[in-house]
């Protein structure tokens, strides 16, 4: 540490380093900033201190270089792109000559795309610096981004943007910290943390499975300057009854059965976030009432009594990695009124319970866990395990009958404890409400 302080020989950094000086000198820039050599290694609480204050460093820079063509910390990225230089001399002006580049261009297969757009398209799609945990709190937080593609440099701020050799876009490519900061429809804002946050990070790969709430503490932060709502576990309270709507797609979860769900929710060394929260899983999730808009649903309302959060931070940080949570929630329950048959004509991880006459199917569950494996075990823990929680009501493509919807919970043996193993809805051409009429309400902990 104290040869390092002294000064580091540019010859014993990485590749990506060394590309990182080489664009900040050809911008007369004095400081970088790199977390590998800013924050000290194998500290606990300096990395406690540092990681808390890194979406304050993205905002605050004058812009942030990103490595798309990057694979790894060994491989560079300013000598990605393979251009054809050609000479020129014109035939009309003699005085005229020069050289031009040819790149590849990008297949079409986009009808609504512009053919420029195609190579931002392309190189981020296939960027593993897009898959990475911290990297979308990285693009969000920055003002101005300097994105180093397998094809062209693309360069991202405010409300615009460029391709190399494009002209300018007055546009966004993606959500950037001055559209958040500038929008004051809090509909508007909570769509986007959900849609453009929750979904876009969820399933990122992070070297740490920890990392996973502080990873996103500064946008969280962010957000609650302009919401002014309370934050609980990657959820805001403001909009937690379609903030817990969450689910995963059949492909992500096939292989899971639920004893393994179960055995990894009730594991506190493998503990992230609580089971209803969509930062707990691995895996990508979805939300059932984003983007609302464009769904047709509206009217979304709560339909329990009370719920009282208890969230404990690990560290000094209320948007960093959690010691526990847990919501304590006054609802109607009732027990799965029968088998759940699965229905594998679809990607969603669709179940029925309370099967009639079919089409009229009553009960539609999603499920957290695969379907292959626990198949004849779902009889074992029906009876008392899995409960439907009601969560609220929603209409859908202009009905005036209202679809309920709610959580699958788990009683854990010998407790007085559930977790979260899915979510269900009542079509709404059934009877909806009725189904609970005759529950009175209870008070769960739901962690």
């Amino acid at each position: 540490m104290r040869n390092r302080l002294c000064g580091i020989v540019e010859s014993e950094t990485t590749v990506v380093l060394r590309d990182a000086i080489a664009v900040c000198r050809a911008l007369s820039v004095s400081f970088l900033w790199v977390d590998a050599l800013c924050i000290v290694q194998d500290d606990p609480q300096d990395w406690q201190r540092e990681s808390s204050l890194m979406g304050q460093i993205y905002s605050n820079a004058q812009f942030t270089i990103c490595a798309m063509s990057s694979r790894s910390c060994i491989e560079g990225f300013l000598d990605g792109r393979v251009a054809l230089t050609v000479p020129f001399q014109s035939h009309i002006t003699p005085g005229i000559e020069g050289t031009f580049n040819l790149t590849r261009a990008m297949g079409s297969g986009y009808p609504f795309m512009d053919d420029s757009d195609l190579y931002i398209h392309h190189d981020f799609s296939l960027s593993s610096w897009r898959g990475r945990g911290w990297a979308l709190q990285e693009r969000i937080m920055s003002r101005k981004l300097l994105m180093f593609g397998r094809s062209r440099l693309h360069i991202s701020c405010a409300h615009k943007w460029q391709i190399q050799g494009e002209p300018v876009k007055n546009q966004s490519y993606m959500v950037q910290i001055c559209q958040i900061q500038s929008e004051v429809n809090l509909d508007t804002l909570y769509d986007k943390w959900y849609c453009k946050v929750a979904e876009d990070y969820s399933g990122t790969r992070l070297t740490y499975r920890t990392d996973r709430l502080p990873a996103i503490s500064g946008l969280a932060r962010l957000f609650h300057n302009k919401l002014r709502d309370e934050y609980l576990a990657g959820l805001w309270k403001g909009r937690l009854h379609q903030g817990l709507n969450w689910f995963t797609y059949r492909h992500d979860v096939a292989n899971l059965s639920l004893s393994t769900l179960l055995k990894q929710l009730l594991d506190p060394t493998a503990y992230v976030a609580p089971s209803w929260s969509w930062a707990s899983p691995d895996y990508a999730i979805h939300h059932d009432d984003y983007d609302y808009r464009h769904r047709n649903i509206t009217n979304i309302t709560h339909k329990y009594a009370n719920i009282t959060p208890h969230i404990a931070p690990a560290y000094t940080d209320p948007y960093g990695q959690l010691a526990g949570a847990k919501l304590q929630v006054t609802t109607r329950l009732i027990g799965i009124p029968s088998d759940i048959v699965f229905d594998e004509g679809t990607v969603h991880n669709y179940g029925y319970a309370d099967v009639r006459n079919p089409p009229r199917r009553y009960i539609k569950c999603e499920l957290d866990w695969g379907q292959g494996a626990d198949r004849k075990l779902l009889k074992r823990v029906l009876p008392n395990g899995l409960r439907l929680m009601l969560l609220g009501a929603k209409n859908q493509f202009r009905s005036n009958k209202p679809t309920l919807y709610g959580l699958i919970i788990y009683l854990i043996p010998d407790t007085a404890e559930f977790l979260r193993v899915g979510i269900f809805w009542i079509e709404r051409r059934n009877k909806g409400l009725g189904i609970f009429k005759d529950c009175e309400p209870m008070t769960i902990n739901l962690i």
